[in-house]
């Protein structure tokens, strides 16, 4: 089994950007640049808010890994994921609910990975520079998960190519008139259970764009659409494949269009963007089972909640439940709405049981 070497990013932690930890070939191998060889997993967790001029990093290609020997960057503990209030927060970027990245280095990419089977989990990334694009992938067994993404500047939230897999994401765009804010350049890519939108009084120029396909293909599962002038657009390559995915425009091939953007989500504009579904939406139960990729929302709650599937990064949440923990002691707590409020013996093994609502005290 691999060995995994953990470290610390940010303020108080083994270094204070991504770009320095990156740097260190010995927080992924004992000696050298081939995790294979070494037999070594890399994680590198967040543990402050991380801002400045520079790029965040660009993890360029340096070491040699596979699909066991892996790099991951995740925004845990300390993300807005691990925030006791994940389900009464706000779904947005805020560095408020948890660890946040920002970068206001213009023309270029607030984070480039370049580097294989690298995996970013539970991040915030903010582009606030001229002409940047927050997230670039420009290689191939790159998994997103989990993770918020979002700019405030004249350019595209995500530019990429490469056989890759983006699973409970939420990517909004906060700045209007600019005409793309995905594009997918070459490989194959998966999306699934991801919400990409634009608030309904951001200046959305005519043909603002959700999706460019500018060579190879895309896959989109249970993913909700909403806000833009266009949802898709091909100018290069083949149509993307949609499997039970919506959207508020009409007449869009794929989707289930014509569900109104204020009925789907708690807050729909730019000063009171709120993400989460909405209790009656359109996108409640009518996605597709898939335990692969979606057996927990953004949040972590568990999916399904209502019986079937949510389409987007947030499963609306079913009645409240209890969760005792049995064991040579015991500790109970609530589920509400997704939120865990836990009391439990922290010296005894224990096993986990949910009883519905109303059974026990």
């Amino acid at each position: 089994m691999p060995t995994t070497i953990t470290k610390t990013i940010g303020s108080g932690g083994n270094y204070a950007t991504v770009a320095a930890w990156y740097a260190d070939n010995t927080a992924f191998c004992p000696s050298g640049t081939n995790m294979v060889t070494s037999d070594t997993v890399a994680v590198g967790n967040i543990i402050s808010n991380i801002s400045g001029a520079a790029q965040l990093a660009n993890l360029s290609g340096t070491y040699t890994t596979d699909a066991t020997h892996t790099i991951t960057l995740q925004g845990s503990p300390g993300g807005f994921r691990d925030n006791a209030n994940v389900r009464t927060n706000a779904l947005v970027y805020s560095s408020a609910n948890g660890w946040a990245l920002t970068s206001s280095v213009a023309s270029s990419y607030a984070l480039l990975i370049s580097q294989p089977n690298t995996i970013l989990s539970g991040l915030q990334i903010q582009a606030t520079g001229a002409s940047t694009y927050t997230l670039g992938l420009n290689n191939s067994n790159i998994t997103v998960q989990n993770c918020i993404i979002t700019s405030n500047a004249y350019r595209q939230l995500f530019q990429g190519a490469g056989t890759n897999k983006f699973t409970n994401c939420l990517f909004q765009s906060a700045y209007g008139g600019f005409d793309i804010n995905l594009e997918f350049s070459g490989g194959t890519a998966n999306m699934y259970f991801c919400s990409i939108v634009i608030p309904s009084d951001v200046n959305n120029v005519s043909g603002e764009v959700a999706i460019d396909i500018n060579g190879g293909s895309l896959t989109l599962e249970n993913c909700a659409i909403f806000g833009f002038s266009v949802p898709w657009q091909v100018s290069a390559g083949s149509n993307p494949t949609f499997t039970t995915c919506a959207t508020d425009k009409t007449g869009t091939t794929g989707l289930t269009g014509g569900l109104t953007l204020t009925n789907q989500f708690v807050g729909t504009t730019a000063a009171t963007a709120d993400w989460r579904q909405k209790a009656g939406s359109g996108l409640r139960g009518t996605g597709t089972a898939d335990a692969t990729n979606g057996a927990q929302d953004i949040s972590g709650l568990a999916r399904p909640q209502g019986g079937n599937w949510d389409i987007g990064a947030w499963e609306l949440a079913s009645a409240a439940a209890k969760k005792c923990s049995i064991g040579f002691g015991i500790g109970c707590g609530i589920v509400l709405g997704g939120a865990r409020l836990l009391a439990r013996n922290p010296l005894m093994t224990r096993r986990s049981l949910l009883i519905p609502k109303g059974a026990g005290r």
